[in-house]
């Protein structure tokens, strides 16, 4: 199926602020936006490192849909190649991964990597909701039904609440 290249073009957009922000608020030092395509892989959308070349290594990197968890996954065990060599060049201490699902099916995922320490219970939290505003960005632009024209631009564009702690 044939995009549109505006919404690819809002798409990567959209992706881009969510993976810059998911940073900051996760205190990552690797946030990756993942896409599915026609194939069935994920391609990295948006990418953000501390790292240029760390970056520029990961932008447009591919990984196979079933690499992908079904429910999020912490820790550095059964990466993907493109994933083990990020991690290494990191140094990444934490890891997590995050299915990006619609209608019970995994249409991307969400990774994030840092070297100083693993992620805590609110970078967790903040990870998932960065998970839930790729979901909502890739329905908006790319999923199926008919493709919305971007919303003006704000400080609160693709900001979802995060969802509350449940306890166990």
């Amino acid at each position: 199926m044939a995009r549109e290249t505006t919404g690819v073009s809002n798409l990567d957009a959209t992706l881009t602020a969510i993976v810059e922000r998911a940073a900051r608020l996760a205190e990552a030092d690797v946030v990756i936006a993942r896409i599915a395509d026609e194939s069935g892989g994920l391609v990295a959308h948006a990418v953000h490192a501390r790292s240029e070349s760390v970056r520029a290594e990961l932008e447009g990197s591919r990984i196979d849909v079933d690499s992908v968890p079904i429910t999020e996954q912490t820790g550095l065990e059964q990466l993907p190649r493109p994933l083990q060599l990020a991690a290494g060049r990191v140094a990444a201490v934490g890891l997590l991964r995050l299915p990006v699902s619609d209608n019970g099916s995994i249409v991307g995922s969400v990774e994030l990597m840092r070297s100083r320490s693993e992620f805590d219970d609110l970078q967790l939290i903040l990870a998932r909701a960065a998970a839930d505003e790729v979901a909502l960005a890739w329905r908006a632009f790319a999923g199926p039904g008919p493709k919305r024209p971007p919303p003006p631009p704000t400080r609160s564009t693709c900001c979802v609440a995060p969802r509350t702690r449940t306890s166990r």
